[in-house]
């Protein structure tokens, strides 16, 4: 008879007076106490009918299981920061080793070191420090009583010297204070702000915009709030370094493209087309990022094409105007002036406030949706403090000049074509330069050609060489100019060494031919006589 099936009064009938016995009924009576509470359990029949399928034929799977079940539950229920209490799995060290050993060693450094051929430490030494404001004119520390002419300054309108603004300043201050001491979600918000956002967004034309306290931060922050992990990014090789900290806040598929080639973008946007088309594909948001005035080159994006594209492959486009807002245009109103398209053409616009307006802080503009949903969902909106008030007001004011004086992108564009015209022939005629830059571009890249000037994975080769443009066109003819600035371990893709030169309005015809002839002078001095 199976014992497993009887009764329990049946089994304590039958009971034998022999020990071994008694367990064995005993052990039966709990296996038939387990049965019908397993039988009472919803679902019970289907797992037995899994079990049995599962294991009859399979005593090892069994046996398994039960080991890897056992294991897990040791690892639960065992302590995961017991240490071994015994000491045996350490060295015991008297106090005199310890001491020993501590004075014996030596921490790594916090800052590696730079080496002294470096042109690191040649950049630092010669620093130059401005004394008083910053204009078309300044005064260095190295001499203060010898004025030079300012071409490292993005004072692309010539703003920074305005009595207008200056007034609006100081007005603002007395009234605001400095400071707002608090994120514009909680009560760093002040009508100032609100009222700089109207005016951004009537003079881009577009509906909405929210304002950053701080430029770079725009746009690394505006991407992650809209991009990320699965969704596909493409952008273009050469964005800026504030772009390629947003891209990397994102975590999403990013596809580069051959800088400003758009057959390139092309041939990225239908691979991506093509992928998402297939048969059970996930659906993902998909953007084109770019700039549209370049940092890193002074190229210019030719945005109609884009706009073509990203509605032939059903893109979202987010375009840095950082750059180009304030600076390229008719009045200013940057790349999609330039352009002559609608800025409601472009899905998100990201700008800054410090280079055509001469105040400080980002925005972007867009949809009402989108500028929303940044108010709750952008890292740098939500957590910064809020954009001092007198910026705010700056910028307005600012934007009324631009609005106003058309004349300023008038003069800045003549400063631009007897800039290229004198530097395009050093480039020509003894083949020292390559100029990079668009024509219209007030921002003006100069590079070492690879012939003469050997490889150009030589980067410290170039630098070194263009440090030495920069410091001899200061010393010789008074002409402030810089060289780029890099982050190589950090960077994605790293762009070619170059000097910029940055136009400005504020200067007049004679300074600005008078600049680019110490320029030229300076290139042929250095350049030529390194020169194979």
């Amino acid at each position: 008879m199976n014992c497993s099936v009887l009764e329990p009064t049946v089994l304590l009938e039958a009971v034998s007076p022999h020990p071994f016995e008694d367990v064995l009924v005993l052990w039966a009576l709990f296996v038939s106490f387990l049965q019908r509470s397993f039988t009472s359990l919803p679902g019970s029949p289907i797992i037995r009918r899994y079990v049995v399928a599962s294991y009859e034929n399979d005593p090892y799977r069994t046996m398994l299981e039960i080991a890897i079940a056992a294991f897990a539950l040791r690892t639960i229920l065992s302590s995961r920061t017991r240490t071994d209490r015994t000491g045996r799995n350490f060295v015991q060290l008297s106090e005199k080793e310890i001491d020993e050993l501590v004075s014996d060693w030596t921490p790594d450094p916090l800052v590696p070191a730079v080496p002294e051929d470096s042109v690191d430490n040649q950049l630092l030494a010669s620093l130059p420090i401005i004394v008083g404001p910053t204009g078309p004119r300044v005064r260095l520390a190295s001499n203060e009583k010898k004025e030079v002419l300012n071409l490292a300054s993005y004072n692309f309108a010539g703003l920074a010297m305005s009595e207008r603004l200056k007034k609006v300043a100081t007005d603002t201050l007395r009234a605001y204070g400095v400071g707002t001491c608090s994120a514009p979600g909680f009560l760093g918000t002040i009508d100032v702000h609100t009222a700089l956002e109207a005016n951004i967004s009537s003079f881009l034309q577009v509906p909405s915009t929210i304002l950053y306290a701080q430029d770079f931060s725009a746009i690394s922050s505006v991407i992650p709030s809209f991009a990320k992990r699965g969704d596909i990014i493409v952008a273009d090789r050469l964005c800026n370094f504030s772009i390629q900290r947003g891209l990397q806040l994102s975590r999403s598929t990013v596809k580069y493209y051959d800088h400003g080639d758009m057959s390139s973008l092309e041939a990225a946007l239908s691979v991506v087309a093509r992928e998402g088309a297939r048969k059970g594909a996930r659906l993902t948001r998909r953007f084109i990022v770019t700039e549209g005035l370049f940092e890193n080159d002074g190229s210019i994006t030719d945005l109609e094409k884009i706009i073509e594209l990203k509605r032939k492959y059903k893109f979202r486009l987010i375009l840095d105007e950082g750059m180009s807002f304030g600076v390229i245009g008719a009045t200013g109103r940057g790349l999609t002036e330039f352009s002559g398209v609608p800025a409601t053409e472009v899905d998100i616009i990201v700008g800054s406030l410090t280079r055509g307006l001469n105040a400080g802080g980002g925005f972007c503009s867009g949809t009402l949706a989108v500028t929303s949903h940044q108010r709750i969902n952008s890292a740098a909106h939500v957590f910064s403090a809020s954009l001092p008030a007198l910026l705010a007001t700056t910028a307005s004011e600012g934007i009324s000049i631009l609005s106003s004086s058309p004349q300023i992108f008038t003069t800045l564009q003549e400063h631009v074509k007897l800039a290229r015209s004198i530097l395009d022939k050093v480039e020509s005629k003894y083949d020292l330069i390559r100029i990079p830059s668009h024509p219209l571009s007030p921002l003006i890249h100069i590079q070492l050609p690879t012939p003469p000037f050997g490889d150009l994975k030589d980067i410290q080769q170039q630098e070194r060489l263009l440090q030495e443009v920069v410091e001899e066109c200061l010393t010789t003819s008074g002409v402030m100019i810089t060289r780029t600035r890099r982050l190589p371990d950090q960077e994605v893709f790293q762009p070619q060494p170059s000097i910029k030169l940055a136009l400005s309005s504020g200067l007049t015809k004679k300074e600005v031919e008078r600049s680019m002839q110490g320029v030229k002078a300076a290139l042929i001095k250095v350049l030529g006589s390194k020169k194979r």
